[in-house]
């Protein structure tokens, strides 16, 4: 019984190590017409796995394509260590980058219709977009950030 106890409880770490958590962080929608709505940032949060994962994968690409453009006359002189400079630096800013953005979720102030803007991974706050309904300009902010 304790064994069985110990494989499930060794499955339930394994696959929480493995599984990709969203969080929601609460973040303020303006408009240009001084109107403010409540909002949420849905980030992918990675784990070490994760980020080693898609290093190994960015780094493997790029020599890859260092090793593909060595048959290019010409231009192999240029792109073979272009590519091979970029693989290592790609795979480091890949495994150091922890929470991926995804979308925010929240209603537009102007014509109080509810929205989801997907977001770019690299996304910081604060963001500007246009309203999908009304296309009128918004503005994301976290709600530590000064205004």
């Amino acid at each position: 019984m304790t064994t069985a106890n110990t494989l499930m409880n060794d499955n339930k770490t394994v696959a929480q190590q493995t599984s990709i958590e969203y969080t929601r962080q609460a973040v303020m929608i303006h408009a240009h017409n001084k109107l403010s709505a409540a909002g949420f940032l849905l980030e992918k949060h990675l784990t070490p796995r994760q980020r080693f994962r898609r290093a190994a994968l960015s780094w493997g690409l790029m020599w890859l394509l260092a090793a593909a453009s060595a048959f290019i006359p010409i231009a192999h002189f240029l792109l073979v260590p272009v590519f091979a400079a970029a693989g290592p630096a790609l795979a480091y800013l890949r495994y150091r980058q922890q929470t991926i953005t995804e979308a925010v979720e929240g209603q537009c102030p102007s014509c109080l219709q509810e929205f989801r803007l997907l977001l770019d991974q690299r996304t910081a706050l604060p963001y500007r977009d246009v309203c999908p309904h009304c296309d009128r300009h918004i503005q994301i902010k976290a709600l530590d950030h000064d205004k």
